[in-house]
Order: structure tokens, then C-alpha cells, then sequence
């Protein structure tokens, strides 16, 4: 870094001095003249609150400076679906409470996930729902409907006093898988939740400005049908005829994974070619190292998904088993919808992901 050995010591010693930073002892240091001490972050000396609110229930996790969740909640919430300010209401409610048990440990800021929604424009006409809608689609249409990002933030910062940062759900899960790929890794993540929606990850960070609209790509249309009527949670649950909510559906999905795969068998035949459509779609448009899957479905049955797609087409991007391959073209994520809450923290504490990030410890180095 451009910097002179003077100024940087007094870097470091102004972060050993408000707690960020210790020296560690370290290993091959020369023995002559001053040893070369080796430096690490004080894991425990500060954290996040990561949050993924769903129609009845908040998940939170408390992730530390070293990006390890040090505690998961699930807390209801049991609120008509038609009272959305009362919804509000047990949310701010719930996110304060979880904020005062911790009560000692300085938490830097909330992140916030959900089934936020992206606004396209010029959306051409076509049918974008399933033939019929679920307790828990109503709701996110009427949430979406009446609460803004921009509302819903400065709510949340009202409350509790924290700097806030809103993500959807597949950006949090995106977030929380490139932590465990290679850090210059340009990849997609596709999350088959109750719709279908993409990020694009450049360097661990979201790449909004080249791919804006990525998180709404379950709008695009396949032989007459969006991706989302068929290759989604909602899409299985509709083809399995499943009548469960969000909450129940993912669990009688395992279930029925583990002891009657063939119910899924249609469900597989119709939506690997739009799978194989699909990662034609975002190789020709964004060229990246690889395409990662993860949904609120079982894990096997994305291995499946995946494995029925292939053999994939040839395309703009080096094939597999290229030499100049980070990771596959296509793959199941290791982080999948159970890492939400853990995306939206990491969102807020990794200095890639988060431009605000060198103002939240000048406000510890105030005080």
C-alpha cells in the first residue's frame, strides 16, 4: 500500500487501541532484531445481527468479525395475514428484543433479508403467477404491495438505533456462498425460493450495476411460462400438489425425499431443459466463473435437478474440466436458503460487501 512504515504503525496501533486488532505471536519470525509480530481481529469485538424475516416467523443469526454465527433463533410471528403494520410492528419488536438479549456484546448494525422485490421495467404482459397462490405468496404480494425498502429501513434504523442494510434472498444467500469461494470468484447464484431469483457476485461483492434486475429473473419467459411457475419451490410444491405453506412445505419435501423420490419425477423431467435454458440465459449475458444453485428445497433433489441438466450446451465460457476453471458451470451451493440470516450479516461486516463499512469503526474509534 502507498503508505510509509510510520503512518501504517500508527494505524495498526490505533485499532490494537480500540480493541479491533491484537498482535499474535508468529511462526518463522527472524530471531535478530525486532521480531516480526503477526496481527488478527478481534473476532469477539464486534458483530452483526443478520435477520431473514419470512410470513410467520424471523430467523437470526449473530455472526462476529470473524464471520462465524455465534447464536440461531427462530421466533414466530403470529399476526393475521391482512395486518401488515401489526406484522411490522412484532417485527421491530422481535429484531429489539433479540438486540437487548444480547445485551454487553457491540453489535455494529442489522442486516435484513426477505422476499423483497426488484422493480423491472417495461414488463411485458404475461402471466406471472401459478394457478393459484399459497397463504405465504398472499402475503409477499401483499407485503410487497404496501411496504417499501426505503420505508422498511428507516423503520428498522428507528428502532433500533442501528445502521440497517436490506437485501433480497438471493443476495444474502449469494453473500454467504462467496465467502467459502475463492475471493476474485465472478459467479451466479440462482435461488429457487418461492419464486425465483439471481445475484451476481463479483470479487464478494453484489454486482448491481451490471446485472440490476437479476434478482427478478424468475420473469423471464420459457415457452410461454415463466421460470418461477416451474422451476421454484412453488413450482415443485404445485406439481407435487402439495398444500403447505412456507415453514411445512420444506419439511415434508425432505421427507418425501428421503422416502418417495418418484413423486418428483415430472417435476424433474419438465424442469431440467429450463434449467439448461437458464444457464445458456446468464453465460451469454454475464460470462461467469460458475453458476451455484441452492433453494428451500432438499439438497438431494438439487443434486438431481443439476445432474439431469447435464449435459450442458456449449457456450461463451470455458468448459468443464478447463484448466482455467475457478469451479464448475453448474453446481449445488454449499450454502444454501438455511444461510440467508447469515448472508445479511456478512453483508453488513465484510469490507467487499459493504462500501459503509470504514464508517462503522470510525464510530468505535470516537468512542
Amino acid at each position: 500500500m502507498p503508505f510509509s512504515l510510520q503512518t501504517m504503525t500508527n494505524v495498526v496501533q490505533e485499532l490494537i487501541g480500540i480493541g479491533l486488532v491484537e498482535e499474535v505471536e508468529r511462526t518463522g519470525a527472524r530471531i535478530r532484531g525486532n521480531p516480526h509480530r503477526g496481527l488478527k481481529v478481534v473476532a469477539d469485538r464486534g458483530y452483526a445481527l443478520g435477520i431473514q424475516f419470512r410470513w410467520n416467523a424471523c430467523l437470526s443469526v449473530l455472526v462476529d468479525l470473524d464471520y462465524k454465527v455465534r447464536d440461531i433463533r427462530t421466533t414466530p410471528i403470529d399476526v393475521p395475514q391482512s395486518d401488515i403494520d401489526g406484522y411490522l410492528a412484532r417485527l421491530e419488536a422481535v429484531i429489539l428484543g433479540l438486540i437487548e438479549s444480547y445485551a454487553g456484546k457491540d453489535i455494529w448494525t442489522v442486516g435484513v433479508s426477505g422476499p423483497l422485490p426488484i422493480e423491472v421495467p417495461n414488463m411485458p404482459s404475461h402471466t406471472l403467477s401459478l394457478p393459484r397462490l399459497w397463504t405465504d405468496q398472499r402475503w409477499f404480494q401483499s407485503f410487497a404491495a404496501s411496504v417499501g425498502t426505503a420505508t422498511l429501513r428507516t423503520r428498522l434504523e428507528r428502532t433500533t438505533g442501528l445502521p440497517v442494510r436490506l437485501l433480497n434472498n438471493s443476495q444474502a444467500a449469494a453473500l454467504a456462498q462467496s465467502m467459502i469461494l475463492p475471493a476474485e470468484a465472478r459467479f451466479v447464484y440462482v435461488l429457487a425460493g418461492l419464486g425465483l431469483g439471481a445475484s451476481y457476485v463479483c470479487g464478494r461483492a453484489l454486482s448491481q450495476d451490471v446485472w440490476k434486475h437479476g434478482g427478478e429473473i424468475g420473469h423471464v419467459i420459457y415457452r410461454g411460462r415463466t421460470l418461477s411457475s416451474v422451476m421454484s419451490a412453488s413450482g415443485l410444491r404445485e406439481s407435487i400438489k402439495l398444500d403447505l405453506p412456507q415453514g411445512e412445505m420444506e419439511a415434508t419435501l425432505e421427507h418425501l425425499a428421503a422416502h418417495n423420490q418418484a413423486v418428483f419425477e415430472p417435476w424433474l423431467d419438465e424442469t431440467a431443459p429450463i434449467l439448461r435454458f437458464l444457464v445458456n440465459f446468464v453465460e451469454a449475458a454475464m460470462w461467469p466463473d460458475g453458476i451455484a444453485m441452492g433453494g428451500f428445497m432438499p439438497t438431494v433433489l438439487i443434486d438431481q435437478l443439476i445432474a439431469r441438466a447435464y449435459p450442458l450446451s456449449d457456450s461463451v465460457v470455458p468448459p468443464d474440466g478447463d484448466p482455467r476453471r475457478l469451479m464448475p458451470r453448474l453446481f449445488r451451493a454449499k450454502r444454501g436458503a438455511e444461510a440467508i440470516p447469515l448472508g445479511a450479516a456478512v453483508s453488513t461486516l465484510s469490507h467487499s460487501a459493504n462500501p459503509e463499512l470504514p464508517n462503522l469503526i470510525a464510530r468505535r474509534r470516537v468512542a
